[in-house]
């Protein structure tokens, strides 16, 4: 099954030209070399778009399947984790489709579990000339992994030569389907940190080498693999960056936090560790009430996803079921502030936080919690303070992370199949209807001509893109103006 799979991501890539390769006289360090998971854009800016998504919403194109995970733009094939149509519900699959007419293109598997989003982030190629002289450093260079979920990671890079085999290895006995993933270079090689669900965390590492050193062209790639100091835990989130410090962040399902120093690799140590539940110590029955009664949380988990500010200064982290949110400073892990969602109970946070703009340049974090039995309340939360900006009650129970569009506007789902598109303000701009539940969150990406479309995963169901609504020109001919005979007078 690898001649598929292959066939996809060889076709997104465009191959160099080393012989033309121009001569630099020192070592360069990979250049923007950044994480490109879901949607094209930086994971731990969570289900942040660059694009604009629909106001006015047309369906463009429906494929069978629907996805059991988020969707992930390749350069204008759409690839979908699915569910297999046959057989044991065991073995998914990824579903390829054309981003502009939704036609199916093939698939890649079977895996053992649920399989998560594509993951694929850039690495370097480093091209030497005869006596190790560096050529050229070709800095965004694809690595792709494919997880089962289970038991199984598979990683695939294109060769940069021709007739060179490319780097396509199965790492066993590591399932990451749960956690997300950040992506850090020291300026040589780019990693790939994963977390699985007994608590392992690990770094992927891969980068090109092509060389004249020996007789004739030489090249081979630099494959690692780090296994970070484990905890008796599931991985729910991990995010790694080195712009603010060369730290990761990994969220555990027993409520802890550890820093890492991701600097430190192939030997990488905790730096700072806390729990939410430490977070939660400065937390009062009544937050606008210092002098009122203690209130922190005896027990919770981190199974929503760490969320970093634009900056890198900060992250926001969640006590899922307690209804609470935390900023915290990246650098030391020092609190900076707690907000409760509700100060009489608890709203356990169903779905985000989604990081986004306001529409006016400034950041706003959102969440979705269940505030009843058959409903939830969409909240915008101010990043600088804290505070609740608005609200929104909602018909029905969702789990769908909000995507936020470049202009803050949200798209998200529900239990009941609604599709819902909120401005920045908590205008409900419209609602659409597909019969079945909306929990995965949908993919705002461009199709093969450079237009905005929104891919939504109806349940298992149904994969639907949905555009712009066009105009519908006039059937042949013009449309004239002047007087019409006759008529009252």
């Amino acid at each position: 099954m690898r001649k598929p799979i292959l066939s996809f991501l060889l076709g997104s890539v465009v191959l160099c030209q080393i012989a033309s390769a121009q001569y630099v006289q020192n070592a360069l360090p990979p250049e923007d070399i950044s994480s490109r998971p879901i949607f094209g854009d930086n994971q731990r800016l969570s289900h942040t778009s660059r694009y604009a998504g629909p106001t006015v919403p047309q369906v463009r194109w429906v494929a069978s399947g629907g996805a059991i995970h988020e969707p992930t733009d390749l350069q204008g094939t759409v690839v979908a984790p699915q569910m297999t149509a046959f057989g044991s519900v065991r073995y998914p699959y990824y579903g390829f489709f054309d981003s502009l007419t939704g036609e199916f293109g093939g698939t890649f598997g079977p895996f053992w579990g649920q399989v998560s989003p594509l993951t694929t982030f850039n690495t370097a190629v480093y091209v030497f000339g005869d006596n190790d002289v560096l050529l050229q450093v070709i800095p965004e260079w694809p690595v792709f992994i494919l997880s089962g979920g289970q038991y199984e990671a598979r990683v695939i890079s294109p060769s940069p030569v021709l007739g060179v085999p490319d780097l396509d290895t199965t790492l066993r006995g590591l399932p990451a389907y749960r956690s997300g993933f950040g992506v850090y270079t020291d300026g040589l090689m780019s990693y790939a940190v994963l977390g699985d669900n007994f608590g392992n965390l690990f770094a992927i590492g891969v980068y090109w080498v092509i060389s004249n050193r020996y007789t004739g062209p030489f090249v081979g790639v630099d494959f690692s693999f780090t296994p970070f100091p484990p905890i008796i835990s599931a991985v729910w989130s991990t995010a790694v960056f080195n712009e603010y410090n060369d730290s990761g962040f990994a969220a555990y399902h027993n409520g802890v936090v550890l820093q890492y120093d991701i600097a430190a690799i192939p030997a990488p140590q905790i730096s700072n560790g806390f729990t939410v539940m430490d977070l939660s110590q400065d937390d009062r029955v009544d937050p606008n009430d210092p002098s009122s009664d203690p209130d922190p949380i005896p027990s919770d988990s981190v199974d929503r996803p760490i969320v970093f500010s634009a900056d890198n200064n900060r992250a926001y982290i969640c006590a899922s079921n307690y209804g609470r949110i935390y900023a915290v400073d990246a650098l030391t892990g020092d609190r900076l502030w707690g907000l409760k969602l509700d100060v009489n109970r608890r709203i356990p946070i169903m779905a985000g936080p989604s990081l986004g703009t306001d529409g006016a340049g400034n950041e706003r974090l959102y969440v979705i919690g269940r505030t009843a039995s058959n409903r939830s309340t969409l909240y915008a939360i101010d990043t600088q303070t804290g505070t609740v900006v608005w609200q929104r009650a909602l018909p029905n129970v969702s789990r769908c992370t909000p995507t936020v569009d470049v202009n803050g506007r949200l798209y998200f789902g529900d239990d009941r199949g609604f599709l819902y598109c909120y401005d920045a303000n908590g205008n409900q701009i419209w609602r659409l209807s597909f019969g079945a539940p909306i929990n995965v969150s949908p993919a705002l990406m461009l199709d093969t001509d450079g237009n905005p479309i929104l891919v939504v995963a109806v349940s298992n169901r149904y994969l639907v893109a949905i555009q712009q609504r066009q105009p519908i020109p006039p059937i042949g001919g013009t449309i004239g103006v002047g007087a019409i005979g006759g008529g009252a007078q």
